[in-house]
């Protein structure tokens, strides 16, 4: 079991299309209720339809920060080519993440580079 703003997360794309879809909140619920069978276990209505308003706002928020992942700051060079940079026991890394913006590909990227550094 989630909490309503972590499930919300976790399942953000088809919350917000439906949510586009459909004209009222209450209609919004029915339609997820069915492509989400495990949304009623998570919360009801009455906690959707006031956490959405947050939850779209942390969205946006996700969104509008294109050029950070996970504490790394994106940059694309003079090369075209994007790179990650971020100060890691008070040492800069950097990461090269590809020419083409991916950011669940800079995610994985990212990730396998955090490891490296964990480890040593």
């Amino acid at each position: 079991m989630y909490n309503p703003i972590g499930y919300m997360l976790d399942n953000k794309q088809i919350i917000i299309d439906t949510y586009n879809q459909n004209s009222s909140p209450k209609q919004a619920w029915e339609s997820l209720c069915k492509s989400l069978p495990d949304i009623e276990s998570n919360m009801d209505f009455n906690t959707f339809k006031e956490y959405f308003r947050i939850f779209a706002l942390i969205v946006q928020k996700i969104e509008t920060r294109k050029n950070h992942i996970a504490g790394w700051s994106i940059a694309q060079g003079k090369d075209g080519y994007y790179r990650g940079t971020r100060r890691f026991q008070g040492r800069m890394q950097s990461v090269y993440l590809g020419k083409k913006y991916d950011r669940e590909a800079f995610t994985e990227k990212i990730g396998k580079k955090e490891e490296s550094l964990n480890c040593c």
